[in-house]
C-alpha cells in the first residue's frame, strides 16, 4: 500500500505539472498559418454573430467544419479575444482525450494501465504541440477517444448513458473534422467485433437510437451548410460553382483528400507527398519519448495475431493500423492527420511497460530519446539562442540529473516511467519558455498587428504585387487577429493611391518597400525581421545561417 501511495503521488505530480505547463502555453502568440486563420475566423464570428453560415473576411468560407470556431467564439465571448481564449476549448478536448485514454486502458486492461496510458499521451511531443499549434484535430482526438471509450463501456455494461455519450461525441467529432469522426470509431469497434466473432452485437436495436443522436448533433452544421451553399448554386469558390455544402462535408472535406477528388485542396496548395511511410515516421517522432514502447507492443500484437494467438482486444489494432493504411493513400499529408492514433498507441505502450518486469533492453533503447531531449535543450540555450536566464539552466540541470539517475540507478517500471516523463515535461517547459518565444519573435505579422491595433487604425492594409486575390495565402491572419481588423490586400501602386496622406500604415515586403521609397511615398517606416515560422529548417538553429534566411517586413506610413 505504501509503495502504491508513493507511486500515486508521483503520477499526480506529473499530471499537474503537465497541465500547468500547457496552461502557460495557452498564452503564447499564435503559431502557424492555420492556427492564426482559425483564431481570426472565430474572432470575426464573435463580431458578426453569424454562426451557422461561416464567413472569413466577408467571404464565404468552406473548408473545416465549424465546431472549433463555435467553441473559440464562445470562449472569446467569456474571456475576451486573446490567445488563451482561442486555445482554451481545444485544451479542454485534449484533457478529454487523456481521460478517454484512461477509460480505454482501464476497460480493456486495468486501472493502472489506464493511468499510465493517459500520462503517456499527456507527455508526448504531439500533445504539447497540439495545445500550442491549435487545429481542428485536437477536438477530433478528444471526441473520438472519448466516444470509443464510452462505446466500449456500453458493449461491456449495457448502460444507456454510455451509448448516449458515445454517439453524441461521434457527432461532436464529425462537427470538428467531418466523416472521419464516424469512421475511426466504426473501424476500431468493427475490428474488435470481427476478430472476436461478435458481429451479432450489431443487431442491438439501441444502436439505431445512437445513430439518431449523432444525426441530431449534426443538424446545426448541416442546416448551415445547406442554407449557405446548396440553396445558392450561383456561388463560386476557387473557380468552382454549383457547390453542395452538405456533399463537401460528407465527402470532399475528408475522403476527397484521400481520393484526390477534392477540388479545393488543389487550389489551396496543401502539402503533397507520395511517401507511403509518411505517417509512420510522423508517429515515430510525435509519440516520443514512448515510441519504442508503443510500436514494439503493436508489432508484438500483430505478430501474435499472425501466429494465431488470440489477443485480449483488437480495438487498438484497428484504431492504429487501418487509419495509417487508409490515410497513406492520400497525396495530401500533414503530421496532425495521424495524431488520432496516439491515444491507442498510449494504451499499448502502457500495457507494454506494466505487463512484465522491466527488461534491460527497454531501458537501454530509451537512453536515446531522453538524450536527444537533453542535448536539444542545451543546444537551444547555449548555441542557437544563448541565454543567461537562471530558469532555463535550472531546467537543463534537473533534466541532466534525471538522465544520470536513469543511467546509473537500477529501475523498476515506476521509476523508469517517472524519470522519462520528467525529462519530457522539462524539455517542453524549456520549449514553451524559451524556444517558442524566440521562434515567434520572427513572425513580423504579430508585431505589426499589435502596432496597428495600438494606432487604432480602422483597416489593416497589405501590399504585395507578386500575388493575386485568388490566392488564399495572400492574407496574413496573424496581422488581422492582432490588429483586430480585416486585412485589405492591394496589388498595385494605383490601388494604394487613394490611401496616401490619410495617416494609414501599410504592411509589406522589402521589394514593395523599395517601390514605395522610389515614388517618395514613405513618411515613416518600422522594420521587422521575418522568417516563415511554420517552415523552419536546420538553418534556423545555426546563428550564422539564420542571419542569411531572415527577410525584412515593413510597416509603412504613406
Amino acid at each position: 500500500m505504501r509503495k502504491w501511495t508513493l507511486e500515486n503521488k508521483l503520477l499526480s505530480i506529473l499530471f499537474l505539472s503537465t497541465i500547468l505547463i500547457c496552461i502557460y502555453g495557452l498564452n503564447l502568440p499564435l503559431l502557424g498559418l492555420d492556427s492564426s486563420q482559425y483564431a481570426e475566423l472565430s474572432r470575426q464570428m464573435t463580431e458578426t454573430g453569424s454562426y451557422l453560415e461561416i464567413y472569413l473576411d466577408g467571404k464565404d468560407y468552406l473548408d473545416k467544419p465549424p465546431l472549433l470556431f463555435w467553441l473559440s467564439s464562445f470562449s472569446f465571448s467569456i474571456f475576451g479575444v486573446s490567445e488563451f481564449a482561442f486555445r482554451f476549448p481545444s485544451f479542454i478536448f485534449s484533457l478529454i482525450a487523456a481521460f478517454g485514454t484512461f477509460l480505454i486502458g482501464k476497460e480493456l486492461y486495468n486501472k493502472r494501465v489506464g493511468i499510465y496510458a493517459s500520462l503517456m499521451l499527456l507527455t508526448s511531443i504531439a500533445f504539447f504541440m497540439i495545445n500550442v499549434d491549435v487545429r481542428t484535430d485536437t477536438i477530433l482526438i478528444g471526441a473520438i477517444t472519448f466516444a470509443i471509450a464510452k462505446l466500449i463501456q456500453y458493449k461491456n455494461h449495457k448502460k444507456w448513458i454510455d451509448l448516449i455519450l458515445g454517439f453524441f461525441f461521434i457527432g461532436i467529432a464529425m462537427c470538428s473534422k467531418g466523416p472521419l469522426g464516424l469512421m475511426i470509431p466504426l473501424i476500431a469497434i468493427g475490428t474488435h467485433l470481427i476478430f472476436k466473432k461478435e458481429l451479432k452485437l450489431l443487431l442491438d436495436w439501441k444502436l439505431l437510437v445512437g445513430f439518431a443522436i449523432t444525426f441530431i448533433t449534426l443538424i446545426p452544421l448541416l442546416s448551415g451548410l445547406y442554407n449557405q451553399w446548396d440553396l445558392h448554386p450561383e456561388k463560386t469558390l476557387y473557380g468552382v460553382n454549383n457547390i453542395s455544402g452538405v456533399k463537401f462535408f460528407l465527402w470532399d472535406q475528408s475522403f476527397g483528400r484521400i481520393t484526390g477528388s477534392n477540388p479545393f485542396v488543389n487550389n489551396m496548395k496543401e502539402v503533397q507527398t507520395n511517401d507511403p511511410f509518411y505517417f509512420v515516421h510522423t508517429l515515430l517522432w510525435a509519440f516520443l519519448p514512448w515510441t519504442i514502447l508503443g510500436f514494439s507492443q503493436l508489432f508484438k500484437n500483430i505478430y501474435s495475431k499472425i501466429k494465431g494467438v488470440k489477443l485480449n482486444e483488437y480495438y487498438t489494432l484497428g484504431a492504429i493500423v487501418i487509419p495509417i493504411f487508409m490515410l497513406s493513400f492520400s497525396s495530401y499529408k500533414l503530421p496532425h492527420y495521424i495524431f488520432i492514433c496516439l491515444p491507442f498507441l498510449s494504451v499499448l505502450a502502457s500495457e507494454n511497460i506494466l505487463s512484465e518486469k522491466l527488461k534491460i533492453w527497454k531501458k537501454a533503447v530509451h537512453i536515446l530519446p531522453i538524450l536527444i531531449f537533453s542535448l536539444f535543450s542545451i543546444l537551444i540555450c547555449a548555441y542557437s539562442f544563448p541565454t543567461s536566464e537562471i530558469l532555463q539552466w535550472l531546467i537543463i540541470l534537473i533534466m541532466l540529473t534525471c538522465f544520470v539517475f536513469f543511467i546509473m540507478k537500477k529501475q523498476n517500471s515506476v521509476s523508469f516511467f517517472v524519470l522519462i516523463s520528467c525529462i519530457s515535461i522539462l524539455f517542453h517547459l524549456n520549449m514553451y519558455t524559451h524556444f517558442y518565444p524566440k521562434l515567434l519573435s520572427f513572425d513580423s505579422a504579430i508585431k505589426a498587428g499589435k502596432k496597428i491595433n495600438s494606432l487604432q487604425q480602422e483597416n489593416t492594409i497589405s501590399y504585395d504585387s507578386n500575388r493575386t486575390d485568388q490566392q488564399w495565402e495572400t492574407l496574413s491572419y496573424s496581422l488581422e487577429f492582432y490588429s483586430k481588423n480585416i486585412n485589405e490586400m492591394y496589388f498595385t501602386l494605383e490601388q494604394l493611391e487613394d490611401f496616401r496622406n490619410k495617416n494609414l500604415w501599410v504592411y509589406t515586403s522589402e521589394k514593395e518597400m523599395l517601390k514605395l521609397k522610389k515614388h517618395g511615398w514613405i513618411k515613416e517606416k518600422i522594420t521587422y525581421d521575418y522568417i516563415a515560422t511554420s517552415k523552419i529548417n536546420i538553418s534556423f538553429f545555426i546563428p550564422e545561417k539564420r542571419k542569411k534566411i531572415v527577410e525584412k517586413k515593413y510597416l509603412i506610413k504613406i
